[in-house]
Order: C-alpha cells, then structure tokens, then sequence
C-alpha cells in the first residue's frame, strides 16, 4: 500500500532546493568565473582566496587572480573580500618567483578600492618593505654588483622610498645614496633625459637624509 511518504519526501527535496539561495553572475572568461567562486567561498568561510588555486602560478598570475577576486567582492559591496585578498598579496611576497616588477604592482597598480584600504597599507605595503630589505639589504652589492643594480634600478618610486627608510640597511650613507643616484640616473636615462649620475647622486644624498631625518646642508638642485 502507498500511503505517499515517498511522493512527500520528493516534494520536500524540491521545496528545499528551491530555497536554497542561489547566484547568478556573468563572467567574461573561465579566469573570470574563477575569481567569483573565489571570492563567494572567500565570503562563506572566510579563509584565503588562494585555497583551491594551483601553487605554479606565477606570481603575477596570482596577483592578477586576487585583483579580480577583489573586483567581485567590490561589485558585490563585500568588504571583507579586499582584507583576504590583501592577506593574499602580501603572503605571494615570500613566493620563490616574486621579483621586483610584482612588487610595482602591489604598490602601484592596485585598484582604488584596495588602494584606500586600512589592510592593503599595513599588510601589503609591509610585505613589500620587508621583500625589499631582504633583496637589497646588502647596499654594497646593490652599488657594485651589475645584476643587482639593475634589479634595484627597476623598481618604482614607491618601492625604493619604502626601502630608503629602512633603518637596518647594511652599507654607509654614501652607498645608499649612489645606489639612489643610479635609480634617480636610470629613470631619467630611460625617461630620454639623459645621464646626471653626479646630480642623481647628490639628490641621492639628500633623500636618504631626508628619509632618516637628517638636516641635508647640500644646496637645493636648481634642475
């Protein structure tokens, strides 16, 4: 005898499917449907959008996933979204890979909303400082060894103030304000400017200064 507890569990199963809440969202690629699964599980459990993500990426291949993971919790108004993806960035800093051009990118290129973020200024900007000690920690070698310097000299603005004021460089103040004067020479040989290493080199001399709080007594530069 039927007495219709088979058919009433069927219904039970599709009126509870049917409350389940479900999300809708067009996603223009494959990457892009990633990130939004991402960013969704990021939001129910509130672990690391990089969980689940294949640890060969490049590292800015995992900088351009949290970028967008970060753009959907922004569309979907999530804040906590930007302080996991911050985690994330600064955690990709101790990556084997990670090389002078991603930390331009955290510092740099970021989007406006993890710009403005109390997380992204200490966690990132942080991560950076202490990626950027443990590379170029050595002044000397910055100044006398090629590859290095050239490493060093293609680091954006942001990055080199964050490492000219670290008190715990190894070097006098003279290397630190050559290897500054190559940067400053660097940036504007390729900026089509020319070659002014020796006044690169005393605007050098006058930023570790400044970054440190020393008096500078050299006279401004009139370029």
């Amino acid at each position: 005898m039927n007495d219709g507890s088979a058919s009433d569990q069927e219904v039970s199963k599709s009126s509870a499917a049917q409350a389940r809440p479900t999300i809708k969202v067009e996603c223009s690629s494959p990457e892009d449907l990633e990130a939004a699964e991402a960013c969704i599980r990021t939001l129910y459990l509130q672990r690391s959008p990089l969980e689940g993500v294949p640890t060969t990426l490049d590292p800015g291949e995992s900088i351009s996933f949290l970028i967008k993971v970060a753009q959907w919790g922004h569309f979907w108004q999530a804040e906590c979204i930007a302080r996991h993806c911050c985690a994330g960035l600064a955690l990709l800093t101790k990556a084997e890979g990670f090389k002078a051009r991603h930390v331009n990118t955290l510092l740099e290129e970021l989007p406006s909303y993890l710009k403005s973020s109390e997380a992204r200024e200490d966690v990132v900007a942080n991560a950076c400082s202490q990626w950027l000690l443990k590379t170029f920690k050595d002044v000397h070698e910055v100044v006398t060894d090629n590859e290095e310097r050239r490493i060093f000299c293609e680091l954006c603005p942001d990055a080199v103030k964050l490492w000219a004021k670290k008190d715990d460089l190894c070097g006098c103040e003279n290397d630190v304000a050559t290897a500054l004067g190559c940067w400053s020479s660097g940036k504007q040989g390729a900026s089509g400017r020319g070659d002014a290493g020796h006044v690169a080199a005393e605007d050098g001399r006058r930023r570790v200064r400044a970054s440190r709080g020393m008096a500078s007594s050299s006279p401004p530069d009139p370029h």
